[in-house]
């Protein structure tokens, strides 16, 4: 998976995102934080990144592109292969560059950045209780 990383809104400098919050440390707070600024990105500002990052990766797949593993040939098409081999050197195999492996464990991986039933979950009872 590729980290989630987005310009900041305020300063300009980029933000990875590797997990939603520290349960750790303070439940309440979000992983979507400048740490050279320390503010919040707007869930408006998100929403639209990983909208645009969804639709990027979806486009990827859907293009189609299929590349020779060998690495001598690098045979690169978006035509759909008649057989797995490839038709410019016959000695290395046509492989999707992007499959649906890839798409499916990039999405649920943006996914669970924002999935905050499945954080809520994890939260320990005496924690939710506190923030109540």
């Amino acid at each position: 998976c590729v980290p989630l990383s987005m310009p900041c809104q305020f300063c300009d400098c980029t933000v990875t995102v590797e997990k939603l919050c520290d349960l750790g440390a303070n439940p309440v707070s979000s992983g979507f934080e400048c740490r050279s600024c320390n503010k919040h990105l707007s869930s408006s500002y998100i929403a639209n990144k990983l909208t645009i990052l969804s639709k990027t990766y979806i486009s990827k797949y859907y293009s189609g592109l299929v590349k020779c593993e060998d690495t001598a040939c690098g045979f690169t098409t978006r035509q759909t292969p008649v057989s797995e081999w490839c038709p410019q050197c016959y000695k290395g195999r046509v492989k999707y560059v992007y499959n649906e492996a890839m798409l499916f464990n990039q999405l649920s991986y943006l996914q669970s950045l924002v999935d905050f039933s499945a954080l809520c979950a994890k939260v320990p009872a005496k924690r939710k209780a506190a923030l109540l």
